[in-house]
């Protein structure tokens, strides 16, 4: 009989055996999504946009890239000259222009929107983006009917 107890052998076999079950458990866990939690990248928001549960994601950079393209825009072609009515300019029209590009979200989905334009009383130009990704996201006061996708 042996009496200096485990060998290396049988140590490397419990260490196996346990590592196992734990990538068993985690991966048993991740299909119950008890892991989303413990996600530092994901977080859920019980706020929901007419009725759709809303995924945060950093959709803010979304419409930081809209504002930013359609200040381009109303810069090469309407040279800074605005009327006193509200433009609005839609995604679909910077896309084909070629001032957007990668305007989609997380999942690779395009996302509209549109952005309005207008001269404030200090006579600044102020843009106004508002998004739409399916039912994931959308804008606090988008309107479907400015938006070219709707």
């Amino acid at each position: 009989m042996n009496k200096n107890g485990w060998g290396l052998t049988n140590e490397l076999i419990f260490i196996l055996i346990f590592i196992i079950c734990l990538v068993i458990v985690v991966i048993g866990l991740n299909k119950l999504s008890l892991l989303e939690n413990f996600n530092p990248n994901y977080h859920s928001n019980t706020n929901t946009n007419n009725g759709a549960v809303e995924k945060e994601y950093d959709y803010n950079s979304l419409e930081e890239k809209l504002r930013n393209s359609t200040i381009k825009y109303i810069e090469k072609e309407y040279n800074n000259q605005l009327g006193i009515d509200t433009l609005i300019i839609q995604s679909d029209t910077l896309r084909e222009k070629g001032y957007l590009t990668d305007y989609s979200d997380e999942n690779g989905k395009y996302c509209s929107g549109y952005c309005e334009v207008y001269i404030n009383e200090n006579d600044v130009i102020e843009y106004k983006p508002y998004v739409k990704c399916d039912d994931l996201y959308e804008t606090e006061g988008y309107v479907e009917r400015k938006d070219s996708n709707e």
